[in-house]
């Protein structure tokens, strides 16, 4: 049936049709071209973190940067892709994504070849910087906002997270196999290689135009055939500007409660082995096999999809993961913490499309979800000084126990959310 023609069948559609978009909108994001396109660019927005042990390697017998330099690198790149999400909320509904895509790949790409010649590291932190800022940020950005609008959110997600973690895997194996002379050069050319596609695929997002409606004042976005993409027409833009944003604030505050907890564990889960006597080569192994478990984890929630809801299923996995991180707190022995590894790298992978999905529909300005990398980042930046707060003054049990309790908190808190969410927000 044709909404137009009937303006009540949009009221309509459940509540799993609304996530994350408004039905009459979903066909826009739902095309495969445009789900390849965000899966590329939540991998390429990440790109840099998941090859980060090489490039801090590198950093330091190349550039002969010292430990201290090369954190304040990674902290440069993670200031300006948490700063590129946080000033995506004045574009996003604003900017054509075509053009915004094209010159961010663009600038990704050339960011990170420039690095090369770059010798010294105010230098270096400040094209880091620019680079996530004007470059892998925005892409991240983008992404991450394709899926949101999407009518399958945790799907597409996870789809998402396994590109993610494909890329980590294969750079993690292919890179250190190179040269010498290649040690710099191959994370950096890797991380433009995965930009630079966005150059060729940026046409293919929904073709939009941004208008100006003359009555309200408001922004929106049409397509080429006169379909709404990014942005809503005037009445959607009024109901999204007096839609509360509260649900979504803290569904993002949960997310980076959560990743405090998972980064304060993961930063030290190889000291944790390595305390309880395993060797290198066996606690190497236990999270090669976990990443392979965070793959099957992702795949698990794009087969499942939202069938059995998004809450239910996260609130699954964090509860798991508690239990796992727990084992961590026990004398560890390779079985069982290859075990907790396994557990620990498959519920990450498997809650969190869910979570982020939940963000996408609790955000019915279809602007909050573009801060879920500052979130993320949050947790990141947070969490491994949290970690090495507890294991300096009181050991790798106090730390796992801690974690623990905080994922579970961070669940509970999300069940709670969830149902005052369902009630408000349908």
């Amino acid at each position: 049936m044709n909404n137009e023609a009937n303006p009540n069948s949009s009221r309509q559609a459940s509540s799993k049709d609304r996530i994350g978009a408004v039905s009459d909108q979903a066909t826009a994001y739902d095309h495969a071209s445009t789900i390849v396109i965000a899966c590329l660019f939540v991998t390429a927005g990440a790109s840099m973190f998941m090859v980060e042990p090489l490039l801090v390697s590198a950093l330091m017998d190349v550039r002969g940067f010292t430990g201290v330099g090369v954190g304040t690198i990674i902290a440069a790149e993670l200031a300006g892709s948490t700063l590129a999400a946080i000033v995506a909320m004045a574009w996003i509904k604003r900017w054509s994504w075509r053009p915004v895509a094209f010159g961010a790949s663009l600038l990704a790409v050339t960011g990170n070849l420039a690095c090369l010649q770059v010798p010294s590291l105010e230098s270096m932190a400040a094209l880091r910087f620019a680079t996530a800022f004007l470059g892998t940020g925005p892409l991240y950005v983008l992404g991450l906002t394709l899926i949101s609008r999407s009518s399958h959110p945790a799907r597409y997600f996870a789809l998402g997270i396994v590109a993610q973690v494909v890329y980590a895997g294969t750079a993690m194996l292919v890179l250190p196999q190179l040269g010498p002379d290649l040690r710099l050069a191959g994370p950096l050319v890797t991380i433009a290689g995965i930009c630079a596609p966005g150059l060729l695929l940026a046409h293919r997002l929904p073709g939009l135009t941004v208008t100006m409606h003359p009555e309200s004042g408001n922004v929106g976005e049409t397509g080429e055939d006169g379909e709404r993409g990014a942005g809503e027409s005037t009445n959607s833009d009024d109901r999204d500007t007096a839609a509360p944003v509260w649900p979504a604030l803290s569904a993002l505050g949960l997310h980076a409660f959560w990743y405090l907890g998972l980064g304060a564990l993961w930063a030290f889960v190889e000291v944790l082995g390595a305390d309880s006597g395993l060797s290198a080569q066996g606690t190497g192994s236990a999270l090669a096999a976990s990443t392979l478990a965070g793959v099957i984890g992702a795949l698990a929630a794009s087969v499942l999809g939202e069938r059995w809801g998004t809450a239910s299923l996260f609130i699954i996995a964090g509860l798991a993961q508690s239990v796992s991180t727990l084992l961590f707190a026990a004398p560890l022995s390779y079985p069982l913490y290859l075990g907790a590894a396994l557990a620990f790298q498959f519920a990450w992978n498997f809650g969190l499309p869910y979570l982020l999905a939940f963000i996408a529909h609790a955000d019915k300005s279809n602007t909050l979800a573009v801060l879920i990398p500052a979130a993320q980042g949050a947790g990141v930046a947070l969490g491994p000084l949290l970690g090495g707060v507890l294991y300096d003054q009181w050991g790798g049990s106090s730390l796992a126990l801690a974690t623990a309790v905080i994922i579970f908190v961070a669940t509970i808190a999300f069940a709670g959310l969830s149902r005052v969410v369902a009630r408000r927000l349908g």
